[in-house]
C-alpha cells in the first residue's frame, strides 16, 4: 500500500518548500522565503501531490488527503531539534522575507 504521506513530504520538498538538515535528514527546515515564493511552492506542491496520487493509483477526490500535505507543510522547523541547523538563505536576496519591522 502507499503511504500518502511519504507521497506529500516528496511532493512538497521536490517544489521546494523545505531543506532538510544535512545531518539529520527527518528535520525538514523552513527556508526565509517571502511569503508570496512561499505560496508558489506550496501550490507546485499541492499540483505535485496530486499528480503523485494519480500514478499511484488514488482514484478518489484529492481533496481527501490534503491534510496529508498539510501536515508535511506544518511539521518544517525554523531550526533543526537536534543540532540547530537553519535552511540556507536564499541565493537572490529578493526572495528573502524581509525583517519583521520589530526585529533591529
Amino acid at each position: 500500500m502507499t503511504d500518502w504521506g511519504e507521497l506529500a513530504e516528496r511532493a512538497a520538498e521536490e517544489a521546494g518548500c523545505f531543506a532538510r538538515c544535512p545531518d539529520h535528514p527527518k528535520s525538514l527546515l523552513a527556508f526565509d522565503l517571502r511569503d508570496d515564493l512561499l505560496a508558489q511552492r506550496q501550490q507546485a506542491a499541492w499540483e505535485g501531490f496530486v499528480k503523485a496520487l494519480s500514478e499511484n493509483g488514488f482514484e478518489g477526490n484529492p481533496d481527501a488527503l490534503q491534510g496529508e500535505l498539510i501536515f508535511v507543510l506544518q511539521s518544517v522547523d525554523e531550526a533543526c531539534p537536534v543540532c540547530g541547523a537553519t535552511a540556507p538563505l536564499p541565493a537572490n536576496p529578493d526572495h528573502r522575507r524581509p525583517p519583521h519591522p520589530w526585529a533591529s
